[in-house]
């Protein structure tokens, strides 16, 4: 092949691969030369995403419903306002029940309801209804101690009663060797205390 064959060729091939794009691995990281010579084009951006406006205007109140799993029955509709708090609801529920707030336990999806959280914290402004249980607890009525102003003292263990139901709840809470031990202990205590 002589000199004129090979510059032929070199320039057709030169011309061929003039036309189409260089393809580059990637890991391939252009040098400062390349650049600077401004070879690279950025891909278009994308048009930014609009931001969707609601056609409604988000609601101020909530339809509740609230209803009781075991008696007194409960079965209650009401709608309250998003900035009413679980202390208005429950004070309502006291006079329509005729019991104390505190007695008045509700629960949304299994937590109980704290007194000071409203229902826009609860339910968010998309809800429209909601279900709450009402878990009412019986009062109980605290009788006072006995006084040991006139100097009398409780008698306690001297019944043969007593260390019978007492031996038989630490064995149904201890490992029987535990229960044994505890209670010898228990009344070796209290043997004690009668002879001191």
């Amino acid at each position: 092949m002589n000199a004129t064959d090979e510059t032929a060729f070199a320039r057709g091939f030169l011309a061929a691969a003039e036309g189409k794009q260089t393809r580059y691995g990637n890991d391939y990281v252009p040098s400062p030369n390349e650049m600077s010579k401004g070879g690279f084009k950025l891909p278009e951006m994308l048009p930014a995403k609009q931001k969707s406006v609601p056609t409604e205007i988000a609601s101020t109140s909530i339809k509740i419903k609230i209803k009781s799993l075991r008696p007194p029955a409960v079965n209650e509709e009401m709608d309250v306002s998003l900035d009413d708090v679980v202390s208005a609801i429950k004070s309502y529920l006291s006079s329509a029940l005729s019991t104390s707030t505190t007695a008045i336990r509700l629960v949304y999806k299994g937590k109980v309801l704290l007194e000071s959280s409203s229902m826009r914290e609860i339910f968010g402004t998309e809800q429209k209804e909601a279900l709450i249980h009402a878990m009412i607890t019986k009062e109980t009525t605290s009788t006072p101690l006995p006084s040991n102003t006139d100097k009398t003292r409780v008698k306690v263990g001297r019944s043969k009663d007593f260390w019978v139901q007492l031996q038989a709840w630490l064995w149904e809470k201890m490992p029987p060797d535990e229960a044994s031990s505890t209670f010898e202990v228990f009344k070796k205590a209290y043997e004690g205390q009668q002879t001191a």
